[in-house]
């Protein structure tokens, strides 16, 4: 009996110390968490540090919600998961300690802060995009590669009963059409993972970048002019589409056929679909992935299964030139062209292949030379990702290093999913901006061009016909070489044909790490106006760095010879007027649009005239288009956040067979807040807006938008039967006729418009009625909530 009891004291004394062991083990003892009861955990969805011994450890954790973060000082990543994946964890012996911040993160996030708080949906993307094409016609190009899963099977619906139709996959690329290739290619992509909604942000910022500064930005300008820079802002817009609705933290596709089937809302630790990042077909299924369907990192039936990765991986392969052996181990040569980043977040990392093994990729020297070099912009860690985050496989910077050599990167961005929109402007895109120019600087030759120093400091000074150009040649950041020369282009680089010209060391020597450098040349061989110098600096191991460029403006030219104006005629054309009006084009950016009249020496429309004209002021830009059967055309500047004054100057009009008579023009420049200058009323009868209304309807959680439009004659009368035409933008799209009453009024209405968008534009293109003659220059309001021709109508 004294052993038995003994033997029950002793087995009861272990018990307690394995219970102990293993509330040390999870971290969840009342000292570790103060703020939770002994034993509690939040209810619910909950983020927690899963701490591990080896980097190698993780990949047995694949099957949860290991987030793109690792702790490499304390040894833990996070997970996002729910009670029973807790005790799971703890019954396979996993330290687990549930982290306060990064939970709170996860259950606090609202509409309010999301895309009510200034992040934009698909649609709102994709009306952005269209309104930047239409804007900057010759330097971009909007490229439908594809369609997503949902369009591909005619819609999808959630379990909950939402249905939508789908998305075309859309990238823009940006360059010069103007200026003949070929050109350097850089690639920028974006939200391949649903929930990461910061990354299209930061992608259409990079587009602004490139549109809005060419011509008042010299890198701006050069970049687009002899590069060609893609850029896709949504890779998944279905998975996007399911975060829209919570938010909720969908990370994969919308494709429910392979299992979790019912599983709604979409949890952090369990959801449908695939995982696009894990879907790539350069070695697939090699480690880091899971094949349970609900995981987060489910890596799909085979490599290449989802739509949103084959088109993305065929589009890619038409853009680049395949530079890489077939083996593994094959090295793509140092003259390897172009450069893709794709973006993710979080984590505060620039990771370069491989991900699947954490042997050395064959292009390592130069993969991580500029990865430590977009790090010293971003201050973010560079690393391969299977030595300092976790093995990862099928992702998409492994498929096109492995495919085609091309230096490839995943950032990933920030410290939170859905951090505040605020954080967008003030951190994430200051941070990365600088990174994204040098990799398209550097596009053309990558693996030479990051060993090269950098032209910093760049100024330039025309006095008279002489140019003095100045910089600082630094090599710090690239391999401490002393700088051996400074050369500059000018407005062409070397690739398309400029001559280099040799810049002197300010003191008198080229023999240290950083140098500066200037030159004065005289520049009264190029016409007068606007140039860019390119400068550029070279090494003591004659590597050549990124080129940084600067405008300088020539003065001066031969005066014109004056002209006799000719006869009063038929085939003599000239201004009747420039209608000028600021036009939205969502999220605090508008453009300018300029509504130019062209007429005979009689008055009467002349179509066919090819007005040419350059906006200035809140942004700039030439732009030209051809006139309708009225004689009109409307011409608009670049879109620019905040924009409120332009001024718009035609140079030239020209029709063949006709003669352009500027001293006839009522008008030659126009500016917006200035009342512009009447247009003489045509003989006749005509009609014009002379009031647009909002009349806005709530319908439940959406809203309808609706617009009132009332039609006048000449003599301000209300004019009935008279068809009005109009589009829907900004927020919603589409395109609706309606037909004026006895009192002149009809509506047009959009309905169903989603609850979080707070806006949307209504545009009149066309008002029609038989013997009357629509002058869209006479439209206005009274009451001044319009300019007759555009209005926003607001939410009610």
């Amino acid at each position: 009996m004294k052993t038995q009891r003994w033997f029950t004291r002793f087995l009861g004394m272990i018990l307690v110390l394995g219970a102990l062991l293993l509330l040390s083990q999870s971290g969840l003892t009342q000292e570790d968490n103060p703020d939770l009861p002994d034993g509690e955990k939040p209810e619910g969805e909950f983020v927690a540090r899963v701490y591990y011994e080896q980097i190698s450890d993780i990949g047995k954790l694949m099957a949860y919600d290991v987030y793109e973060f690792n702790d490499l000082k304390d040894q833990f990543v996070l997970v996002g998961m729910n009670d029973e994946i807790f005790n799971q964890l703890i019954g396979e012996g996993w330290r687990v300690e549930v982290d306060e911040e990064a939970t709170d993160a996860l259950n606090n996030i609202t509409q309010a802060d999301t895309f009510n708080g200034g992040y934009r949906t698909v649609v709102e993307i994709n009306t952005e995009l269209d309104a930047i094409h239409a804007a900057n016609p010759t330097l971009t190009e909007l490229v439908d590669y594809g369609d997503s899963y949902c369009k591909t099977v005619g819609g999808c619906t959630t379990p909950a009963g939402h249905s939508w139709p789908g998305y075309d996959l859309r990238a823009m690329r940006i360059t010069n059409e103007n200026i003949a290739g070929p050109k350097p290619r850089f690639i920028l992509v974006a939200n391949i993972h649903a929930r990461e909604i910061t990354t299209p942000e930061l992608a259409m910022r990079f587009i602004d970048w490139l549109v809005d500064g060419y011509g008042t930005d010299a890198d701006a300008t050069w970049l687009v002019d002899y590069h060609e820079v893609y850029i896709v802002p949504v890779v998944n817009p279905d998975g996007h589409h399911i975060v829209e609705l919570g938010p909720y933290y969908q990370r994969k596709n919308a494709n429910r056929t392979y299992g979790c089937t019912n599983q709604w809302p979409p949890s952090s630790s369990t959801q449908y679909g695939v995982d696009l990042n894990r879907n790539h077909t350069y070695q697939w299924n090699t480690g880091g992935t899971s094949t349970s369907t609900c995981a987060q990192t489910y890596l799909g039936p085979s490599a290449g299964s989802e739509p949103e990765v084959a088109l993305l991986e065929s589009y890619v392969l038409s853009l680049l030139p395949d530079q890489r052996g077939p083996g593994q181990n094959d090295a793509a040569p140092e003259n390897t062209t172009g450069v893709f980043i794709t973006l993710h977040s979080y984590g505060d990392l620039v990771l370069w292949p491989w991900g699947n093994v954490t042997t050395p990729a064959p292009n390592m020297t130069g993969l991580k030379a500029i990865g430590d070099k977009f790090a010293t912009y971003n201050g973010y860690q560079s690393c391969q990702p299977s030595v300092c985050l976790y093995i990862t496989s099928g992702t998409s910077d492994d498929f096109t290093y492995g495919n085609l050599g091309v230096p490839s990167y995943t950032f990933e961005v920030g410290g939170a999913f859905m951090p505040s929109y605020a954080t967008v402007d003030s951190v994430q895109w200051p941070e990365n901006k600088p990174a994204f120019i040098y990799a398209a600087k550097i596009a053309r030759t990558p693996y030479m061009t990051v060993k090269g120093p950098d032209a910093l400091n760049v100024n330039s000074n025309v006095s008279g016909t002489n140019l003095t150009l100045t910089t600082s040649i630094n090599d710090s950041a690239n391999g401490g070489q002393t700088i051996a020369a400074a050369k500059y282009y000018l407005d062409t680089p070397s690739w398309a044909g400029g001559v280099a010209g040799n810049m002197n060391p300010t003191d008198g020597n080229f023999n240290s790490v950083v140098e500066g450098a200037t030159v004065t040349v005289d520049v009264s061989g190029l016409p007068p106006g606007q140039h860019i110098a390119l400068i550029q600096g070279q090494d003591s191991a004659g590597n050549l760095g990124a080129i940084s460029a600067v405008f300088f403006t020539v003065s001066g030219g031969p005066t014109p010879t004056p002209t006799n104006t000719p006869p009063p005629g038929n085939t003599e054309m000239h201004l009747a007027s420039i209608n000028m009006s600021v036009v939205p084009a969502g999220n605090n950016r508008f453009s300018a649009q300029a509504l130019v009249t062209v007429v005979n020496a009689n008055n009467q429309p002349v179509s066919g005239a090819t007005v040419a004209g350059n906006f200035t002021g809140a942004s700039s830009g030439a732009v030209s288009g051809v006139t309708n059967a009225s004689g009109q055309v409307t011409l608009a500047s670049p879109i620019v956040r905040n924009g409120a004054n332009w001024t718009f100057c035609v140079a030239n009009v020209t029709k063949a067979g006709w003669t352009y008579n500027p001293a006839a023009n009522v008008e030659t420049c126009d500016s917006t807040g200035t009342p512009p200058t009447p247009t003489p009323p045509p003989s006749g009868n005509t009609l014009h807006v002379g009031d647009l209304d909002n009349a806005s309807t709530p319908n439940g959680n959406n809203w309808n938008a609706v617009v009132v439009v009332t039609v006048h004659d000449q003599n301000d009368a209300p004019v009935a039967g008279a068809v009005v035409s109009g589009a829907w933008s900004n927020g919603t799209s589409g395109s609706g006729t309606c037909t004026t009453n006895a009192s002149g009024q009809c509506s047009l209405t959009r309905t169903n418009i989603r609850g979080s968008i707070s806006a949307v534009t209504f545009s009149v293109t066309n008002v029609t009625l038989s013997s009357f003659t629509y002058q869209p220059g006479s439209n206005h309001d009274p009451d001044g909530d319009s300019t007759g021709t555009v209005i926003v109508l607001n939410k009610p």
